[in-house]
């Protein structure tokens, strides 16, 4: 590839904003066919194997790639354009520099575009001149360029029956193109391009070109920066005034409205109280527009006093129009008066000390050297808040002398220690008597005596008093000082306040009461009268708070009194009807209550049935927590005093003082859980106070007569601390299914109305079958195994469980459960099998894997193409047709072709096509050869396009295109065409509502509207099969990602059944292509219970006293769609248990690199992938001449 620029010419300067640049092009030569001259500023540029530094002129007739001056013959009015061939592909443009001394913020951008040739003859096409720019472009050929569409030139003439020159200048062939780039931040000084590149069209080019360009750049102006200078005069003599003048500066002219301001002086050392200088203030003054500064006059009054030199201050403030840099200007009065020296003395601090005494040493300064004889001048003491009468220091009077040619002299004044707390205090020292020609400048020195001392500080602590069933008591609070009371001892003023115990009825209060503490003492005690009651009540407190203390402060201020009950309370008065205890935090005390379970940490207790109330919304049966092992046994009558908590939502006794009663106590009668409680209707839970499920048996003994294990035990640590955990169990004999409905607790609007709502299965709950040891740790348990259960409704970390005490399986499940076997030769068995990222051992990104990360290792690849092998040989039993999801390539799934051919006998081969899908996972086919023939595979719809309103307008539709099987089936002898199609359509992920920054609303609109697009898509193909190929065999299969029933959304399932029903769905289908005759689901064969393919678990959020509701959902994703001929011979459909009921570690045992052998791994196709597969058997042997037998 070449590239040739032709000359550029400096660059466009842009002096003023707001005012346009313009270009007509005129300029440009009108003959020949090798110039360069081009306008000041702009340049061109061609890449390709002809590509050259020249343009010709050119009235439309020349068909060759080439940089064009167009017009007509030898006419000045030109026009600057490109027509782009196979070995030119020309560039037009320009670039600018910011010279407006302001930052650019946007451009408005104008042009004629004129098309001066037609090249297409075909269908109508678009050719176009697209537009860009850079900020950092050296050329046209380097830089980071951006691209602004709505000035891209698009040619008026699409197509012509001869190709040829247009009038570029004739009204049908020109464009006004017009717009602004905005947002732009283009420093003064920096240069920019624009640019038109030349598109390829379809066909021969045609010839476009630009005129009548004009750019108008727009942007803000700094502001000019505003400050103000110090100024310095010399006062002059007494009655005399000048000037001291303040210049306020800008540093660039003011713009157009002028600078405004405020300015006035402050007082520094200068005063105007002292007549240092005179006040002023003004206000709204102004720098005009184009002008620099501003004077501001302040008078000074001169004086013949002996000072330092004094500092006043002008501030400027309320600044519009320009950016204050400094706006304090400080005016100097120098001092010119002749020096007299001054005398003064210093103030002095010194500590007390304990004992003995101390020195204040006081300093007496001259401003000059003492003269021949020196100064000497008189002292005395006086008393302030130190007085000599307490003994605070000793009185002294007398002269000091400064000796000549020093500065300074000493006066010690003595003072006392003590070992008594007081404030610090303070005495003076007067000078008086100065020298002739001498001046006091400062006469008095204070000396101040710090104290040493401590402070007693007082404070009360918390107390606690049981209140007895009659008379009174004494609540004894504590009183400390934190250092002995001084003589006078310590006072203070006492108040108590209720908290949830009451004056009068529960304690007497005291209202500004008073309490001292004695001399010497660094304690003492504060008494409140409690009052004895029978009631059974929650532990109850008031405060009590110090106030006012005289000769001490205040530590700590406020006490809680704690009046602990002593009378006894059921259980349910314990847990109340709601979510939480209403005795939170209280200390209880229940009696005669039955030991119902012990765990490792605590037990429960139950209230024999006859003490049980009459509420349903109250549990009368509560956990004991003891941290250790309990030492009671299940059927101990016990009492427990202690204090309620509530521990992640469950309500449970701690700090429990437990005493055991009697032993052999008959447990209380088990609550029954059916088919209607726990209730299966969210609307009405069996709680109904609580609107809770399950808080009202909180603890309780429950039976279960016929319950069902919904999914096998989860797996719970990293290393694990359970590895065969809760399972999810129902009470009514149903597995928690997916339901038709939006997902709760979103509701149906007008669009969607018949789509209802599922409940989200709130009679789900957990089984810890190993708590209270009815079955020994680690024991399995299989999802679709029904047992008969008693024990305790426990709560843990969230959910509610049965802490079963008794457990009987009364009909385990296997894992794995194949499907059925074959009849015989001629039925015909197809299927489908989401291989869970079926992923080869070379990493295809830059990065991470896109296929699986990390990328599989030779080992487990070689491990997981084995564990599939078993998976379709043992569980699926060698169908003569699987289609297959989630495979990276076609080499990974011949290699699983091999395997299983080698395992089995059975001959296998693989056909694969390459998708769209950015995770690099296909669908494909596994045949048998043996029995299938086949004719032809297609990938269908893989560059099909939609506008992805989140991306781009032409993004593919298709990220699994799907793939049809065209073959024919030999089992028995026969030749029977049929097809299979496989699909996988677009995930449900972010479908049903916004869950954050990853999937805001716009996310939810996509992909509800790209997989609608997608069935749609899918239904059109099933149909033209069905068009092309009437009565032939035709069956769909996959992950489709879908369920048997609408979302509420969209449904991908019923648009491939021809079933869609625009009542229960929000995108609607009608006036689309519907599949007719409709297909069949294969699916609804099965009981309710076991239309499941995968396993997702719903997260509710806060539900029905639940912190978190997260539910495994059983769901149909993989699905088999039958035709019309299909059905007819259909005699079957099954899914491969293999993954969905099995425990969470014989999965995690079974993916293990090599696979254990049992029993930690019962068999390798367990837990090979997330979604179980599935077969369907077609009894060909039904096919007679006339006809079909009907489907049974």
């Amino acid at each position: 590839m070449l590239a040739a620029a032709g000359p550029v010419s400096a660059q466009v300067s842009l002096t003023t904003l707001g005012s346009a640049y313009t270009q007509d092009f005129n300029t440009l030569a009108s003959s020949g066919t090798t110039n360069s001259t081009v306008p000041a500023g702009w340049a061109f540029l061609e890449t390709g194997t002809s590509a050259n530094t020249t343009y010709a002129a050119d009235t439309g007739s020349g068909n060759g790639g080439n940089t064009y001056s167009y017009g007509a013959a030898s006419a000045a009015d030109r026009a600057f354009g490109a027509l782009q061939s196979g070995s030119v592909i020309p560039s037009l443009g320009a670039a600018f520099t910011n010279d407006t001394g302001a930052t650019i913020t946007d451009l408005a951008i104008s042009f004629t575009g004129e098309q001066w040739r037609i090249g297409n003859t075909s269908t109508a096409r678009d050719d176009r001149l697209e537009f860009e720019y850079s900020l950092d472009a050296t050329g046209l050929g380097t830089g980071t360029w951006t691209a602004a569409t709505a000035l891209n030139f698009v040619n008026p003439i699409k197509t012509a029956a001869t190709a040829g020159a247009l009038d570029g200048n004739a009204t049908a062939n020109r464009t006004a193109v017009s717009g602004s780039i905005g947002s732009l931040s283009i420093p003064a000084g920096a240069t920019f391009w624009i640019r038109w590149k030349d598109f390829n069209a379809t066909g021969a080019d045609d010839g476009l070109a630009i005129d009548d360009f004009s750019l108008t750049p727009t942007g803000t102006l700094p502001l000019p920066n505003l400050s103000i200078n110090d100024v310095s005069v010399t006062e002059g003599a007494a009655g005399n005034t000048i000037n001291a003048t303040f210049t306020v500066s800008l540093s660039a002219p003011a713009p157009a409205g002028g600078v405004t301001f405020d300015i006035a002086t402050a007082d520094g050392t200068a005063t105007t109280a002292n007549s240092d200088y005179v006040a002023k203030s003004l206000t709204a003054q102004t720098i005009t527009a184009g002008n620099t500064s501003y004077t501001f006059d302040v008078v000074v009054n001169g004086d013949s006093a002996i000072e330092a030199d004094e500092t006043f201050l002008v501030n400027v403030s309320n600044v519009t129009g320009a950016t204050v840099t400094d706006g304090q200007g400080q005016g100097t009065i120098l001092n010119d008066d002749a020096a007299v020296p001054q005398l003064s003395i210093n103030d002095v601090s010194v500590t007390e000390g304990n004992s003995g005494t101390t020195a204040a040493q006081f300093t007496i300064t001259s401003s000059v050297a003492a003269p021949a004889g020196g100064y000497t001048l008189n002292f005395a003491t006086a008393d302030d808040t130190a007085t000599v009468a307490d003994g605070d220091y000793l009185g002294a009077s007398g002269t000091v002398s400064i000796p000549s040619g020093q500065t300074t002299a000493t006066v010690d004044i003595t003072v006392n220690g003590d070992a008594t707390w007081e404030p610090n205090e303070t005495f003076f020292v007067n000078l008086s008597g100065a020298p002739a020609g001498t001046q006091i400048a400062d006469g008095q020195g204070v000396g101040t005596i710090t104290n040493d001392d401590p402070i007693p500080l007082l404070s009360i602590g918390n107390a606690s008093v049981v209140e007895g069933h009659s008379g009174t008591a004494l609540l004894n609070f504590p009183l400390t000082l934190s250092v002995p009371a001084p003589a006078a001892g310590v006072t203070f003023t006492v108040n108590t306040a209720d908290g949830t115990a009451t004056a009068g009825s529960d304690y007497v209060a005291i209202v500004n009461g008073s309490g001292s503490i004695a001399s010497g003492q660094t304690s003492g005690t504060l008494s409140v009268t409690v009052n004895g009651d029978t009631v059974a009540e929650p532990n109850e407190t008031f405060t009590v708070t110090l106030s006012a203390p005289v000769n001490a402060g205040l530590g700590t201020a406020t006490a809680t009194g704690t009046i602990t009950n002593d009378d006894a309370v059921e259980i349910h008065d314990i847990q109340g009807t709601g979510l939480a205890s209403p005795l939170v935090n209280q200390g209880v005390l229940t009696v005669n209550n039955v030991v119902t379970g012990k765990g490792p940490q605590g037990f429960t207790m139950q209230a024999p049935d006859a003490r049980a109330d009459a509420d349903l919304n109250t549990s009368e049966a509560i956990y004991v927590f003891t941290s250790t092992a309990p030492t009671v046994q299940v059927g101990d009558l016990v009492n427990v005093a202690a204090t309620v908590a509530e521990f992640n939502g469950l309500t449970e006794l701690t700090n429990a003082t437990i005493t055991v009663v009697s032993s052999g106590s008959p447990l209380p009668t088990a609550v029954e859980f059916n088919a209607t409680v726990p209730s299966p209707n969210p609307a009405t839970p069996t709680c109904t106070v609580s609107g809770s499920n399950f808080e009202c048996f909180e603890f309780m003994r429950v039976h279960i007569a016929d319950g069902l294990v919904s999914t096998g035990n989860q797996r719970f640590g990293s290393p694990a601390t359970e590895t065969f955990a809760e399972a999810f169990i129902t009470a009514d004999g149903r597995r928690g299914v997916r339901e038709p409905g939006l997902l709760y607790p979103l509701v149906p609007t007008a669009g969607n109305l018949a789509a209802g709502q599922w409940d989200g299965n709130p009679e789900l709950f957990e089984l810890d079958a190993d708590y209270f040891g009815a079955v020994p740790v680690d024991t399995p348990l299989v999802g679709n195994s029904r047992f008969t259960a008693t024990g305790v409704l426990g709560y843990d970390f969230g959910d509610y469980e049965l802490w079963a005490t008794e457990l009987t399986l009364t009909d385990t499940a296997a894992v794995p459960r194949p499907v059925r076997d074959s009849r015989g030769s001629t039925d015909l068995r197809i299927g489908a099998f989401n291989m869970l990222r079926f992923c080869d051992t070379t990493n295809n990104g830059s990065g991470s894997d896109p296929c699986l990360a990390p990328t599989p290792t030779q080992a487990q690849f070689d491990a997981k193409v084995a564990r599939l092998s078993a998976y379709v040989k043992d569980v699926l039993k060698l169908p003569d047709v699987l289609g297959t999801e989630e495979v990276e390539n076609l080499t990974v799934l011949q290699a699983l072709a091999t395997k299983l051919t080698a395992d089995s006998g059975v001959p296998y081969t693989a056909r694969l096509e390459e998708g769209n899908d950015v995770g690099g996972i296909d669908v494909g086919f596994l045949v048998r050869t043996d029995r299938v023939t086949i004719n032809t595979v297609t990938q269908l719809g893989k560059t099909l396009t939609w506008n992805d309103p989140t991306g781009s307008p032409t993004a593919l539709l298709n990220d699994r295109p799907p793939l049809l099987l065209e073959a024919s089936f030999t089992g028995g002898g026969g030749n029977l065409p049929f097809a299979v199609m496989v699909v996988h359509p677009k995930s449900r992920s972010c479908v049903d509502a916004p869950t954050g920054a990853s999937c805001v609303q716009a996310d939810v609109d996509r992909n509800r509207q790209k997989r609608f697009l997608q069935g749609k898509y899918h239904a059109e193909q099933i149909q033209a099969f069905q068009q092309a190929h009437p009565g032939t065999i035709l069956t769909v299969v996959g992950d489709f990602n879908d369920y048997q029933f609408s979302d509420g959304w969209t449904h991908m399932v019923g648009a491939m059944e021809g079933r869609y029903d625009d009542a229960a769905n929000l995108l609607d289908y009608a006036g689309n292509t519907v599949v007719n005759p409709p297909l069949w689901n294969a699916v609804m064969s099965l009981p309710e219970n076991d239309r499941y393919s995968f396993t997702f678990t719903e997260n509710f959020g806060v539900f029905q006293g639940f912190n978190t509701r997260d539910v495994p959902t059983l769901q149909v994703l993989d699905h088999g769609l039958l035709n019309v001929t299909a059905r007819s011979l259909f005699t079957g459909f099954d899914y491969g248990r293999a993954d969905n009921d099995a425990p969470a570690e014989w999965e995690r045992q079974c993916n293990l690199v090599p696979t254990p052998a049992p029993p930690a791994c019962p068999h390798p196709a367990i837990g090979v992938s997330d979604h179980d597969g599935f077969v369907f058997v077609l009894a060909t042997d039904r096919i007679f001449a006339n006809g079909y037998d009907p489907a049974p």
